[in-house]
């Protein structure tokens, strides 16, 4: 789900390997087409999630319910010291009445 929601944007490629992801921005994007991407993936993953799902990055905890992009990506930068590198990653997520708990590496690369 995630790889086609993002590739379907077309400012990045997506790709999951195991529990890990990699996210390739492409370098024809601006700014403003990712950001505006990453709204809407955004959007579209709290429409999924229930009440009570999070999520971690780089040992960050941000509620599904209330996350912003603009957070998100401020707290990345600083993680990650510029635009590329690899963060750990941890989703909690409620779904159709289930828990379910997955880790692993998100990497950024290009642009």
């Amino acid at each position: 789900y995630l790889t086609s929601e993002v590739n379907a944007k077309k400012v990045a490629t997506v790709t999951i390997t195991g529990n890990n992801i990699a996210v390739a921005f492409k370098s024809t994007a601006t700014s403003q087409q990712i950001k505006d991407a990453a709204e809407d993936l955004l959007v579209t993953l709290k429409a999924k999630a229930q009440d009570g799902s999070n999520f971690k990055l780089a040992g960050k905890t941000y509620a599904a319910a209330t996350a912003t992009v603009a957070d998100i990506k401020a707290d990345l930068l600083t993680a990650l010291g510029g635009n590329a590198g690899t963060v750990a990653y941890e989703a909690n997520v409620k779904y159709d009445g289930q828990n379910f708990t997955i880790s692993g590496d998100i990497t950024f690369s290009g642009k």
